[in-house]
């Protein structure tokens, strides 16, 4: 008697327990539906690399970047409509085509510009200028405006964008952003901050 008792409690207990387990199950399911509907869509953001100045940047930090990594972080708050990655080259270098390759296996899209010897025998290669080009010439496809670079000469672009009412996002680090930069964007990520998420693991 005791024991078909005993039964018939644990029998009832198992009973309540699924069901309990079926309401937690629905509520957390709509829960989570709810929080969909809620939640708000990402910024499209256009991504836009100074090749050389970032070149500055991975010496200050005394490290090696990861630029796959750099996009994926990006990508945790914005929707990436395109990465841009501009560089000088030199003819004939094996090393920085190889590094342009993996770039756009990367999903950058690549921007080659020359490097031109002057009579003294220096060097000179900027790409200021087909980086503004191309931030303004894009401009109605992105919300956000990512300029991994520290370079004062984008200053004037940083305020043009911004008649446009785009949020302007600049990436570099102290010592090699400048002060015009750092007073002009919404906002500056210190990528010392995030070197460990980011930094190229050698083989």
């Amino acid at each position: 008697m005791i024991k078909r008792l005993f039964f018939g409690i644990m029998l009832m207990m198992e009973k309540i327990v699924q069901a309990i387990s079926a309401i937690v199950e629905d509520y957390a399911k709509r829960l989570a539906e709810e929080s969909i509907k809620t939640a708000k869509p990402k910024k499209v953001a256009g991504v836009f690399v100074d090749g050389p100045n970032m070149y500055h940047t991975r010496e200050r930090l005394g490290t090696k970047i990861d630029f796959g990594k750099l996009l994926e972080f990006f990508k945790r708050d914005y929707e990436i409509y395109n990465a841009f990655f501009y560089q000088t080259v030199k003819e004939e270098n094996e090393k920085t085509e190889e590094f342009l390759k993996i770039l756009v296996n990367l999903g950058y899209t690549v921007v080659e510009k020359p490097i031109k010897r002057l009579p003294d025998g220096t060097y000179k290669g900027d790409i200021d200028v087909e980086l503004t080009i191309d931030a303004l010439l894009t401009k109605d496809n992105y919300q956000t405006f990512i300029l991994c670079s520290g370079d004062s000469d984008f200053e004037l672009l940083i305020h043009t964008l911004r008649k446009f009412g785009k949020e302007i996002v600049c990436v570099s680090t102290q010592g090699v952003v400048s002060y015009e930069i750092l007073k002009a964007c919404d906002r500056f990520i210190d990528l010392k901050n995030i070197i460990n998420e980011i930094r190229l693991e050698l083989e």
